[in-house]
């Protein structure tokens, strides 16, 4: 089969499919966006990201064919999918049951319900290897230090953990500390903190530097799944969710906090009773990218 991946996200998401396919023995035609010689050349073509790449085939009208869109998160935001013609696709893809009902909520969405399925992301856990069972007190945030992940609410949590259990330190594993005055502020606040705070760049091999941690705090005000926190459960590592649209159905709700108070309480009540293979059987039962495969593989046949 000729598969033709178009993603504008430059394959951050497609790239775990697209060497899945290519392990399957299709062939695999790539370009950040549409190309109108995919719908020649390729027996389907998937679209990651539902914006602008998908806008282009609509200009030519013209029906690949098998077209798939994956729609992924801030995208969804901005209804690029108002414009699409729902002719040219077969199916379109949501990473989860609560951005579906946000899309659907918001109106205009004029997909036929036929067409719409729900297919969660999925980990590579063989990446990584189990945790040692033994607690320490280092927590981790990873991710961009932009005002969306809020790494400051990073802070906040250790900050209220300090005060049930102390001896907690912080890592904040990412970059991009934008815009400036967000900048000013995460760096004001680690300077006011009495807890050591570290700020450690991109890492080569995730899983050996998750291997000395013993929390992770995802105190984002929005996100659509979260592969960190996936990455986290399959190395053992227990895991703090802000309570953002749509947390509580995607991750279990007693990993889920409101405040950080609420956050330091849950992690020395509960999170701490929890063995590194709890943790991990719940994304091998969920959320293994095998499963991920096994759905995209029967959409491909046009048989999901």
């Amino acid at each position: 089969m000729i598969i033709g991946v178009s993603d504008i996200d430059n394959f951050t998401f497609s790239r775990q499919l697209i060497d899945h396919w290519q392990g399957q023995g299709h062939t695999v035609l790539t370009s950040l966006y549409h190309e109108e010689t995919f719908v020649d050349k390729c027996d389907v073509i998937f679209y990651d990201y539902a914006s602008v790449n998908m806008v282009e085939l609509n200009k030519f009208h013209r029906r690949p064919r098998r077209a798939i869109i994956r729609g992924i998160d801030i995208e969804l935001y901005q209804n690029y999918y108002q414009n699409f013609d729902w002719d040219l696709i077969d199916y379109f893809v949501f990473i989860s049951e609560p951005t579906k009902q946000m899309v659907l909520d918001k109106g205009n969405f004029d997909c036929p319900p036929n067409k719409i399925k729900v297919i969660p992301p999925g980990v590579n856990t063989d990446r990584f290897t189990l945790k040692n069972a033994t607690r320490g007190k280092k927590a981790v945030f990873c991710g961009r230090l932009w005002i969306g992940k809020n790494a400051v609410g990073a802070i906040d949590v250790v900050h209220e953990l300090n005060k049930l259990d102390p001896g907690w330190s912080l890592y904040l594993r990412g970059d991009s500390a934008d815009p400036p005055w967000w900048r000013q502020y995460l760096n004001y606040r680690i300077e006011q903190e009495d807890f050591h705070i570290y700020i450690d760049g991109r890492q080569d091999d995730i899983n050996a530097y998750y291997e000395d941690k013993d929390l992770l705090i995802l105190p984002s005000f929005k996100e659509a799944f979260s592969y960190v926190a996936a990455e986290c459960l399959a190395k053992g590592i227990p895991v703090l969710i802000n309570n953002w649209y749509g947390a509580k159905q995607i991750w279990p709700p007693e990993f889920v906090y409101s405040t950080p108070r609420e956050a330091a309480s849950i992690y020395c009540q509960n999170l701490i009773n929890y063995a590194p293979m709890d943790l991990r059987r719940f994304i091998l039962d969920k959320y293994d990218e095998k499963i991920m495969f096994q759905q995209f593989d029967l959409m491909l046949e046009g048989k999901l």
